[in-house]
């Protein structure tokens, strides 16, 4: 830490946000979130062990609907949220 402190570390800290140089501005910068298929998998996945919960049920196994309601719930809920604006542009500041 010292070293860095005083410039001696060979630590070289990459630019964020595209920001090369002194008349660059984060706050202007905007990127993209780039969610891609990953949304679409969790949800298909939260789905297929809903009907597994209907499966366990059908078959009189209760023992292992919480278990499969939290990887309903997980998937689901996380399939959701970044399904929610997966290519909308973000503000940097947000």
């Amino acid at each position: 830490m010292i070293e860095a402190i005083i410039g001696k570390s060979e630590f070289a800290r990459t630019p964020k946000y595209k920001i090369e140089g002194k008349q660059d501005s984060f706050a202007t910068k905007k990127y993209r979130n780039k969610a891609g298929w990953m949304p679409y998998a969790e949800l298909v996945l939260g789905i297929y062990f809903l009907f597994t919960v209907l499966y366990a049920v059908l078959n009189e196994n209760y023992a292992t609907v919480p278990f499969l309601l939290l990887f309903v719930w997980g998937y689901l809920y996380t399939g959701l949220c970044r399904w929610d604006k997966p290519t909308s542009r973000i503000s940097v500041l947000t």
